[in-house]
């Protein structure tokens, strides 16, 4: 009796003296219940185990997201840099345009004004390999978190494995209650079939049924929020793609603004070349000034659609980070639902 209670309050550990002089049926009895603490025992080791797995996987995972979380923040500033540095380049550039209108309409200051010309060209220059070389940095940080939501993912699948060896743990726990319950009602069986003299035996029989039913009703629960663990991190996943989908988008920006600006620095390259050769030959200002003017509008253009990118960036980025923060909030919420099992299982004791 003494056994079934402690059963009944989470010890499994407890076990009948070997001395105990018991026959018959009762025997057989002793011998049940023994080999069902031994066997609830190693179920519940046996699930410690692999939450504690599943909680160390969990960590991990966190960990990747706020990796992921301060690369998306360093990539929003650099997006944000590339889009000051366009603005600041298309000053540049009507700056020049103004110079060249001056140039065209006062024939004898046209070495003075292309000097003036060539110094803010090569500025612009200056200013635009810093944006080049930002948006090589962003790239890189693109690269990064592609790396990482892919580390994260796997840990992902980690997780879900863990989960269903736990699954396979519940249903050998359930299997051993079921087995129990048959066990007390063969019991209770044959107590009925003494009767008067069997009356305690019976009582012991019932207590041996609730228990074996609290067990079910124990790894039913634990069944249900394994999965709601899954299904969590199935949210987590579906997330996950589309956040790569995002990332790689913006990494395809990132490069495609890079290509712009090497285009951006070649242009102005151009523009310095034909200043130079105005400063010193002022006959063929003329005919330099128009093929100048074209190519800075070129290039003006080209710098409006490297800011409208930028900006592009910096919208995919904010889109980025709500989506890390969801995968966070699912993570911490996965993490709670672990921390809550292993409370659960420290209320058992266990060989």
């Amino acid at each position: 009796m003494n056994i079934v209670n402690q059963f009944a309050t989470g010890n499994f550990a407890i076990r009948y003296e070997k001395n105990s002089q018991v026959r018959g049926d009762f025997e057989k009895f002793k011998n049940a219940l023994d080999n069902s603490g031994i066997c609830v025992s190693d179920a519940i080791n046996g699930i410690k185990v692999e939450v504690e797995t599943v909680q160390a996987v969990m960590e991990e995972t966190n960990a990747s997201s706020m990796e992921v979380s301060r690369t998306t923040s360093m990539l929003a500033q650099n997006s944000s840099s590339v889009s000051r540095l366009a603005e600041r380049s298309s000053n540049s550039i009507t700056q020049v345009l103004s110079a060249m209108d001056d140039l065209s309409k006062t024939v004898g200051a046209v070495a003075t004004n292309a000097e003036e010309a060539s110094a803010k060209a090569m500025k612009t220059v200056e200013l635009t390999e810093k944006g080049l070389k930002l948006a090589g940095q962003a790239e890189n940080g693109m690269n990064g978190i592609m790396v990482s939501f892919e580390d994260t993912g796997n840990n992902i699948i980690d997780i879900n494995n863990q989960m269903e060896e736990i699954g396979k743990i519940v249903g050998i726990i359930t299997g051993i209650s079921e087995q129990t319950g048959l066990l007390a009602l063969n019991a209770a069986i044959e107590a009925a079939r003494a009767g008067e003299a069997g009356m305690g035996f019976a009582v012991v029989a019932d207590e041996v049924k609730s228990l074996a039913l609290e067990s079910q009703k124990s790894a039913e629960n634990i069944a249900t929020i394994i999965g709601n663990l899954q299904k969590k991190s199935q949210v987590v996943s579906d997330s996950m793609t589309e956040s790569f989908k995002e990332v790689k988008t913006g990494n395809e920006a990132v490069g495609e603004t890079l290509r712009v600006f090497n285009d951006i620095v070649t242009a102005i390259n151009v523009i310095y070349e034909h200043l130079a050769e105005g400063a010193s030959a002022s006959e063929e200002q003329a005919a330099s000034v128009e093929e100048i003017t074209a190519s800075v509008n070129e290039i003006e253009n080209l710098v409006q659609q490297t800011a409208k990118e930028a900006v592009d960036s910096a919208a995919a980025t904010e889109e980025l980070t709500a989506s890390i923060d969801q995968i966070s909030q699912a993570i911490s919420e996965a993490t709670s639902a672990v921390q809550r099992i292993t409370s659960e299982m420290e209320h058992f004791t266990v060989t």
